[in-house]
């Protein structure tokens, strides 16, 4: 990203007051650099957020997967019928409490996974937007080099000059600098948010799983009440 960022901000430094024919053309070329070095950013800066929400999609599901496992395991473990009628009678006659301790955990780990991706879409969107911006640029400025070459026909030079004005109107040429630098800002916050997601939906399942193993020992101690009086 620092690489992309030096792109942009380079030119800027052959900005000066006065503008000379020769000079014309250094910040025409400079312009040019800008468009075209803006759509490469923005096409790889898709496939980079692409490959960030595909390894995102895959992480949180090995997150949920190591605790859904941990969970199946106590469950086995400790409900398990062993080849004991009495032990799967109270199974049977306590698995309303059963069921409605897994059914909680499935519920609590939906909420997890849900949580952790409710600013997916508005991170993402973020960066959207300035891509968005960064297109309009490149818009204007190609609407400026047409009015230009319409308003002189034939005589480049005039026309690469009259579009130099223009640009460096209310400072144009420099509006797609800031908004590369503000793309590159809300890339590193997108990509600082799947990290921090996935943070808190570990420290998330891993709660749920130790509220899991209590309500399990409190069944389990039903379950024992319940053998300890048919035995």
């Amino acid at each position: 990203m620092l690489l992309k960022l030096l792109i942009f901000l380079l030119p800027v430094l052959w900005r000066i007051a006065s503008c000379v024919p020769s000079q014309t053309n250094v910040f025409i070329r400079k312009y040019e650099l800008d468009v075209n070095s803006s759509k490469i950013m923005q096409k790889d800066d898709r496939k980079l957020m692409q490959k960030w929400a595909d390894d995102y999609q895959i992480k949180r599901l090995d997150i949920s997967m190591k605790y859904r496992l941990q969970m199946v395991k106590h469950q086995e473990h400790s409900l398990g019928g062993n080849g004991n009628v009495v032990w799967v009678n109270c199974l049977y006659a306590h698995r309303k409490e059963t069921r409605r301790t897994i059914r909680l955990y499935h519920d609590n780990e939906h909420e997890c996974l849900k949580t952790a991706a409710s600013r997916d879409v508005t991170m993402r969107e973020n960066v959207e937007q300035i891509e968005k911006q960064i297109t309009n640029w490149r818009k204007g400025y190609r609407y400026l080099q047409n009015l230009c070459n319409d308003e002189n026909v034939g005589n480049n030079r005039a026309m690469n000059q009259c579009l130099v004005r223009y640009m460096q109107n209310d400072n144009f040429d420099e509006v797609i600098h800031r908004l590369v630098i503000l793309k590159l800002s809300t890339m590193n916050d997108l990509y600082a948010y799947y990290n921090s997601s996935l943070q808190e939906l570990e420290e998330c399942l891993k709660t749920q799983l130790s509220m899991y193993l209590e309500r399990i020992r409190a069944v389990m101690d039903t379950l024992y009440k319940c053998y300890n009086i048919k035995t």
